[in-house]
């Protein structure tokens, strides 16, 4: 009942809701491996309901680095439309394991509704296992639950994709990032100073963290304020 509840309060949602069905069904039949052709099922299949957030020349390009990395254990703080989990959940191996953390009506676009959670959790193929965690990525006890969820297990793939404010990225990078494997990748979204919107600082942060880093990687599209960049562990 709180499911139906939550689609009605979300405008849209019920429409969204009804249609659910047909929406996971179609996902889970879904054995794009190419990274142009799930982007474009993912920003027009369904109106766009999983539509990523990033730019096509962002994205892909991770993708891409993800399909060769083959990361088994990925962890991603900052959900919003699903689209980007989506995405990276398919570049995984047949046997990862997936996280997504994310904050109850994030100030930047987090907070997806209960209705969703059937629709994310189809993202996994048949022998990979998801986790959804909705909690704030910034207490102690969400560390303790995606600890727990890891089940001793290290990160191999992080992408921070919540918080846009200097300290709110900062502390995510700075809680999380210890947990992921030599080898492995840190990435996160929005490291273009944004002059719209100037609460985004994730760019402060990534000038910082990229000058004490050993191995760094960014891709950034013409003309935009987002871009992604990749730390290598």
């Amino acid at each position: 009942m709180s499911v139906i509840i939550d689609a009605l309060l979300t405008g849209r949602g019920l429409v969204w809701f009804l249609a659910k069905p047909y929406l996971v069904s179609s996902i889970r039949r879904n054995n794009m491996s190419n990274p142009d052709e799930l982007l474009i099922y993912a920003r027009k299949k369904f109106f766009g309901v999983i539509r990523p957030m990033q730019e096509r020349d962002e994205i892909v390009p991770l993708m891409e680095r993800v399909g060769k990395q083959k990361p088994k254990v990925f962890v991603e703080i900052g959900t919003a439309n699903g689209g980007t989990l989506f995405l990276l959940s398919k570049m995984l191996p047949q046997d990862a394991f997936i996280v997504s953390l994310d904050l109850p009506q994030g100030e930047f676009g987090g907070g997806y509704p209960s209705w969703r959670r059937e629709v994310y959790e189809a993202f996994a193929k048949d022998t990979q296992a998801i986790s959804l965690i909705r909690a704030d990525s910034h207490q102690v006890t969400s560390l303790e639950q995606l600890r727990s969820a890891l089940d001793g297990r290290q990160i191999d793939f992080l992408f921070i994709d919540g918080d846009h404010t200097y300290e709110g990225v900062k502390k995510d990078y700075e809680m999380y990032a210890p947990l992921v494997a030599k080898g492995g990748m840190v990435a996160m979204h929005d490291i273009s100073e944004n002059v719209i919107d100037t609460r985004c600082q994730v760019h402060r942060f990534w000038a910082e963290i990229k000058k004490k880093e050993k191995k760094t990687e960014q891709f950034i599209a013409k003309d935009s304020p987002k871009g992604i960049g990749i730390i290598y562990k």
